[in-house]
């Protein structure tokens, strides 16, 4: 904030999250308690003092200058001019797309992103709470972190026991499509979701999720992006992103075409640029069963300078002396293992592979931005683009070839990995070409979409989201706002986590037995992050570990433009603009781990006195963010089972089943015997049993129905459906003689909605 910036520098407060004297005494008129203010409370302090200068009153001296300067800051903010509609564009796999590419590259070959610059607002520090897309995308669907949504791992269809189990997005949870329908919304969905399984039939038929118990409508499958197979590519012959323009397109000219009144909202989700994960082994071939089927076109371009960090030598041996096992400069241990891992799986050894792999990226960019900007022009074409918010982001980013010729974004906290774009555009709303840089992240999006659109507080209340709401910093960046947005904060730190220890192996022929608590590369390897503007601080740990300082590993950057870590914007010998913008290296990692292995092998530590403070301060603030933000949800209460409804499939109209059936039936067998298919649907701690029924008649003359034998016991809820398929059935038994067991008692199957 403005009073935050404009004292000098504390060196017993490094990370400023300290309230001065004068802080203190406005808290205290606005009816805070100085003594104990949180991160919120604190931020608001600083906006009243921030709004106070900028409207020539000085200090508040009063609970009167408060009450006024509280109504000035209201009237800036409740415009009613706001887009009633909404439109949520989300990539996978985008870094900031002017973060280690050329100066001038976005801006020259991403229009509709510099569009929607144009005409809106882009917050510069925006981050991902999580790097792995299921997680990520489920953080930004329910404004809550990984340990509450409990998809802390990439959603898989590899069929081993590690990952049949694994848990999906709870159904019970709000999404964006439950905020929006609460305010009388249609909600939908098109392209990648990621956030369920499909399940395959006995026929051999893959049956797609269902996006409807997520409260959004019009998705259809098949899903996209979830795996680096052919057919589930954004582009090449798949082509699935120009499905998924095509079928937001067409929603929108009949959406409008049929005069419905009421606001809608519709999310398009891109899998590009993720298809540059096929880069070398599998991008461009003639054979579609195995190779994607790009163009030799797609890796050239104007792209050609590698990241200033590629040279860095993490997979260097491992430096090792009195316990400390770190990697080469002093990174930790995992980053070298996956390095090593990553040569196998993505080989780019050469310069020119690692610049054909950034431009087959950047050309993966322009096809989604050249997708995204379909859409704009159809809400031109059909007159609703003034009144339709766009939003444009990401699930994670994406390394490119930065710290040692890293990709993807696997076990590390780094920019590139956690950094995403968050742009807000209407040509109509917002004064256009604005930044702010403000920290906001995944995990707020929702509480914000909430707050702009008027959840009231009792919507609040059940929501429970774990976010912030930064609307307020949306409202003054409109053109109807007399108030600007210069440092105005909502929070003083981000928080990240990363649990997906399996990354890029099947736990069924990769991981030692025994080892599944931990994955197959050594090292600690789940991390917790946070990250405030000037600093930032990784923990690395063990599932299998106590958690406690002796077994950690970590990181501490500084991220200031004079911290020592830094590439400037300017030479500072020539004078001359640098090739890249400025930005974080993250190279000198200042973690007491790291500084003790330097003095070990007679170098000089790097970390100032400030900045061993401010590991102090940071490593607290980590511990107070796990205390607060990162606790379980409490249970939701036992959820009867239901049978899964058919929503589309691998066979289309020659399926046994129509849209909307449910799929539970009983096959003829050869030896006279028949089977029973049946999905039905489950939550996550949960079990469920498929029982057959007996009917007695009791001494009153009354019919009582029991459990009898437990056919398939034990069946873990997953919140996904849950396929089962029996044969060798007595060719008399009905569909109501059989039943699902769980808590709450039995349900037979025949009357089973």
């Amino acid at each position: 904030m403005g009073s935050a910036a404009a004292r000098s520098f504390d060196a017993s407060d490094p990370l400023r999250l300290l309230p001065t004297a004068t802080e203190r005494r406005v808290a205290e008129l606005m009816g805070f308690n100085p003594d104990q203010l949180s991160d919120h409370e604190l931020m608001l302090t600083r906006d009243v003092l921030n709004v106070s200068a900028q409207i020539g009153r000085g200090e508040p001296k009063t609970s009167a200058d408060i009450a006024e300067i509280r109504q000035t800051i209201d009237d800036a903010q409740s415009s009613t001019a706001r887009p009633p509609n909404l439109v949520v564009f989300i990539r996978d796999q985008v870094k900031p797309e002017d973060l280690w590419l050329p100066r001038d590259w976005a801006r020259e070959n991403l229009p509709t992103r510099q569009w929607l610059l144009d005409n809106g607002l882009s917050f510069e520090n925006s981050f991902t709470n999580t790097a792995m897309c299921s997680s990520a995308r489920a953080t930004f669907f329910t404004g809550k972190f990984p340990a509450q949504h409990e998809l802390g791992l990439l959603l898989s269809d590899i069929e081993n026991p590690v990952l049949d189990s694994q848990v999906q997005l709870n159904p019970d949870l709000p999404t964006l499509g439950t905020v929006l329908m609460d305010q009388g919304y249609d909600v939908s969905f098109f392209g990648k979701t990621h956030l369920s399984k499909t399940i395959t039939l006995e026929d051999g038929e893959v049956v797609y999720q269902d996006m409807q118990p997520y409260d959004f409508q019009a998705w259809q499958g098949p899903d996209a992006g979830q795996d680096m197979k052919p057919e589930n590519a954004g582009g090449g012959y798949a082509d699935n992103d120009s499905r998924f323009i095509e079928e937001a397109t067409s929603w929108l000219e009949q959406r409008v075409a049929s005069a419905n009144d009421r606001p809608f909202a519709m999310v398009v989700s891109l899998v590009n640029p993720h298809d540059v994960l096929s880069y070398p082994l599998t991008w461009s071939d003639e054979d579609p069963e195995t190779d994607f089927g790009y163009s030799a076109e797609m890796i050239e371009g104007s792209i050609d300078i590698l990241p200033p960090t590629v040279t860095e030598p993490i997979s260097t041996p491992v430096l090792a002396k009195n316990g400390i096992n770190l990697a080469g400069n002093y990174k930790p241990q995992i980053q070298r293992e996956w390095l090593l891992g990553q040569a196998g799986t993505q080989p780019l050894p050469t310069d020119q592979k690692k610049l054909n792999y950034l431009n087959f990226y950047g050309n993966l960019m322009a096809i989604a931005d050249g997708q995204m900007g379909e859409v704009i022009d159809t809400l031109r074409e059909q007159k609703v683009l003034g009144d339709t918010m766009l939003v444009s982001t990401s699930d994670h980013g994406e390394m490119g070839m930065s710290h040692g010729g890293m990709v993807q974004k696997m076990f590390n906290a780094y920019e590139e990995s956690i950094r995403v774009p968050m742009i807000w555009s209407n040509p109509r709303y917002f004064k256009g070409g604005q930044t702010s840089d403000a920290l906001v992240s995944l995990v707020d999006f929702l509480p914000t979409v909430a707050g702009l659109y008027g959840s009231s507080d009792e919507q609040l209340q059940s929501y429970n989201f774990s976010g912030v709401d930064y609307s307020s910093i949306l409202s003054r960046a409109s053109r109807f706002s007399s108030l600007p947005i210069d440092d105005l904060e909502v929070q003083s730190s981000v928080l990240y986590t990363y649990d997906d220890i399996y990354a890029g192996q099947n736990p069924r022929n990769s991981v030692p037995e025994g080892a599944w608590d931990h994955g197959l590369l050594p090292g600690p390897n789940r991390l917790q992050a946070v990250r405030t503007k000037d600093f930032k601080y990784v923990r690395y740990f063990s599932g299998d570990d106590a958690y406690e300082p002796a077994n950690w590993q970590g990181e501490l950057y500084d991220l200031r433009p004079d911290g020592g870590d830094y590439y400037p914007e300017v030479d500072p010998l020539t004078g001359v603009l640098n090739p890249f913008k400025a930005a974080p290296l993250e190279l000198r990692n200042l973690d007491p781990k790291a500084e003790a292995l330097r003095v070990l092998n007679g170098e000089q530590p790097l970390a100032t006195d400030a900045q061993r403070l401010a590991y102090t301060q940071m490593s607290q603030l980590l511990d107070e963010q796990i205390d607060t933000r990162l606790q379980p949800l409490l249970p939701f209460p036992s959820q009867a089972p239901s049978i899964t409804r058919y929503r589309g499939g691998s066979f289309g109209d020659a399926s046994a089943y129509d849209d909307g059936d449910r799929i539970v039936r009983f096959l003829p067998e050869s030896d006279g015997t028949q089977a029973l298919e049946v999905a039905f649907n489950t939550r996550a701690g949960q079990s469920y049993n498929l029982v057959s029924l007996e009917r007695t008649i009791n001494e009153d003359g009354e019919l009582v129905v029991s459990v009898g034998d437990r056919l398939v016991p034990n069946i873990i809820g997953t919140n996904g459906p849950s396929y089962q398929y029996l044969r060798g059935l007595s060719e008399d038994l009905q569909l109501s003689d059989l039943a699902v067991e769980w808590i709450g008692g039995f349900l037979p199957l025949g009357g089973l909605g």
